[in-house]
């Protein structure tokens, strides 16, 4: 995994998603683009797009604009990829029952299923507390205003 690891998580979620639709070992998920081998059929899961706006304080709305291509192992190759499209659509309403999937369409593309979503995650900014520590050997006297040591007697 790279730096981006909330981006990361995310994308691990959807081929979980995937996955669990799927459970058969004969489809193969990739996270990346395949130069050679690839074996039908196969999903290739990719975020191509990634939109944050900042909210309130300490907390944003980022938005994962996913591709999903689906490569069919079949002669017929509409009806294989019009079915998986109708299992992702049925399925795919929320990742993992957290994170709603918006915008969920399809269209066969040179022999494959191109699927396109995007998922909105809101995000808060984890802040460390920051402790007072009383300073040592120094007493505040709020009704003068005054600083006077601790071991100090005013006589």
């Amino acid at each position: 995994m790279s730096n981006n690891t909330i981006t990361d998580g995310i994308k691990a979620l959807a081929i979980m998603q995937i996955r669990s639709l799927y459970p058969s070992q004969t489809i193969k998920i990739y996270d990346k683009p395949v130069k050679q081998g690839l074996k039908a059929p196969a999903f290739i899961v990719r975020i191509f797009h990634v939109h944050q706006e900042r909210g309130m304080t300490y907390q944003a709305k980022r938005t994962y604009s996913f591709s999903v291509v689906y490569f069919p192992s079949t002669d017929d190759i509409d009806e294989e990829c019009l079915n998986v499209l109708e299992v992702i659509q049925n399925n795919f309403k929320y990742l993992v029952d957290k994170f709603h999937v918006h915008e969920l369409d399809g269209e066969i593309v040179d022999e494959t299923l191109v699927m396109k979503f995007q998922v909105k995650v809101h995000l808060h900014d984890i802040i460390e507390a920051i402790k007072m520590q009383k300073l040592e050997g120094v007493d505040f006297d709020t009704r003068d205003n005054e600083q006077t040591e601790d071991d100090q007697t005013n006589g």
